[in-house]
């Protein structure tokens, strides 16, 4: 469009210049031949003269205005061709990796299929997913996830073989075709091989970053003849490998697919309920073991499902810490646990501190502490009755960012508390370098107390360690007398467990304290 103005505009220059002339030459022309030719048959032969010089001149300018709008033609022609092959790639090719696009995938895999069902052998789809990919990229910012993303694509076209195809489907998610496959084997070899190029150490500016990827696999013909039915159940394996770990690859079977057919119904219902204010705190007091007084509470969470009652976190939290909505279950659990605790304290009860747990998801974003002193905020609870409930495991998985976060809650004065620990790593550097408040032993260890010897001894390794350092130990799952005995002959603080209550509700809180008062 543009060069066509480009050439309206010349033509139109030229068209004037010409007609200027060609006024001028008729107003001045005849009389300057009268002028010089002298008589009238030397005015005659001027005339005829000029008049093929006008007409030469008239060729030569059409000539040269049709070779501009010939030119103009073939320009806007050209870039009329461009515009269309952009547009196609743009409808074929995805943006930031240049790889097909999904609809250009189904088309690859529908040819693949046809010549599949005449020639033996095994046709596979891989669907990939990069773990991790959007704390990445809250992390690194937009522009580097970008190059994450070209850089995922060409290490896994560096997997491939000639004849396979790769393709973007959604924001950290990719399908390969791998055609003419002899057998599962084949598919398993590409997928670990896949696994171990986007394993590889990734520095983007100065992050170096570890991603890794988990593959779900289907084959043809034995799980699907139709292109969608193996695009889904390789989907459907994926997740399955998702549930397993980080960094798996797992194939496709028909009772995983009712599973996940079970847990994507489970996650639309857990989903419904957190819009719907189902999910509700319960309390499970902790007590001191020489006063038997509730010193502090932990706050547990349930769903309180219209039809199926009341849910234990058993059935849907581990759900919940695969999809992301752990997330907002935390952020429930925080704000709904302020709210109590400054109520309790409203209607005269004591001041009592009242721990949430963080979860793995959840601690590693970076709107942590300012959601967690935003809520202190709104309920008018000092944070020195708040209590923060993290694994070993979640704080080492990055010291050095678990450190500063840590601080800051700690200078916020919310107290700190290591949830089961002795099932992580379990190093003294785990109680010297964090700000730890409360050290939470697992029930895993106070089962065993009375039945295995080498029990008693750790736990009190980890009570005399704990008080060295000045801090507080509540074992967790006390159940019998004969534990609690041994915990109070092993100096152990509180105690947390159905021995005194299971988690209850606010209202049956209040009167379990008035009880152990």
């Amino acid at each position: 469009m543009n060069n066509k103005k480009a050439t309206d505009k010349i033509s139109l220059k030229i068209a004037a210049i010409y007609m200027s002339i060609g006024i001028i030459w008729l107003l001045f022309s005849d009389r300057l031949l009268t002028i010089f030719a002298g008589n009238s048959e030397n005015f005659a032969q001027a005339l005829i003269i000029k008049s093929w010089l006008f007409i030469l001149a008239t060729g030569l300018l059409l000539i040269k205005l049709i070779r501009y709008y010939v030119s103009a033609l073939r320009r806007s022609e050209d870039a009329r061709n461009q515009a269309e092959d952009d547009a196609r790639h743009l409808a074929d090719y995805d943006l930031i990796t240049d790889l097909p696009s999904p609809s250009l995938f189904k088309d690859i895999l529908g040819e693949e299929l046809s010549k599949a069902q005449s020639k033996p052998g095994a046709l596979s789809v891989l669907s990939i997913h990069i773990d991790r990919f959007k704390e990445i990229g809250d992390a690194i910012g937009s522009s580097a996830s970008d190059q994450v993303l070209t850089t995922v694509a060409e290490r896994i076209a560096l997997s491939l073989r000639e004849a396979d195809s790769c393709a973007r489907i959604g924001d950290h998610e990719f399908n390969v075709i791998l055609p003419k496959i002899k057998d599962e084997e084949g598919a398993a070899f590409t997928a670990r091989r896949l696994m171990t190029q986007i394993s590889k150490p990734l520095e983007i500016g100065i992050n170096e970053l570890h991603l890794t990827a988990c593959i779900g696999i289907s084959l043809f013909p034995k799980d699907g003849v139709e292109r969608d039915t193996l695009v889904s159940n390789a989907h459907t394996a994926m997740h399955l490998a998702k549930r397993r770990a980080r960094n798996e690859y797992a194939f496709y079977s028909r009772e995983q697919s009712a599973q996940a057919v079970k847990n994507l119904t489970l996650e639309h219902s857990l989903r419904r309920a957190i819009e719907k204010n189902q999910l509700v705190s319960y309390y499970q007091p902790c007590v001191d073991i020489s006063t038997k007084r509730i010193v502090s509470a932990e706050a547990l969470v349930r769903w309180e499902h219209p039809e199926k009652g009341l849910i234990f976190p058993g059935d849907f939290i581990s759900l919940a810490e695969d999809n992301g909505l752990i997330v907002d279950i935390g952020n429930f659990m925080l704000e709904s646990s302020c709210n109590q605790n400054k109520l309790w304290q409203a209607n005269g009860l004591s001041p009592l501190n009242l721990s949430v747990n963080i979860s793995a998801r959840r601690f590693e974003q970076e709107d942590l502490v300012e959601t967690i002193e935003a809520a202190t905020a709104r309920t008018c609870l000092e944070p020195r009755f708040l209590e923060v409930e993290i694994t070993e495991s979640t704080i080492m998985n990055d010291a050095q960012s678990a450190q500063k976060v840590l601080g800051q809650l700690k200078s916020m004065g919310v107290r700190i508390l290591i949830d089961d620990f002795g099932t992580g790593y379990s190093a003294i550097d785990t109680l010297t370098s964090f700000p730890i408040d409360v050290i939470k032993i697992d029930r895993s260890f106070i089962k065993n107390l009375s039945t295995d010897p080498h029990c008693p001894v750790i736990v009190r390794a980890i009570i005399s360690m704990a008080h060295i350092l000045e801090m507080t130990v509540t074992a967790e799952g006390v159940e019998t007398l004969d534990q609690l005995e041994i915990l109070r002959s092993l100096n152990c603080d509180s105690v947390q467990g159905y021995y005194f209550s299971p988690p209850v509700p606010a209202q049956d809180f209040v009167q379990l304290r008035r009880d152990h008062m």
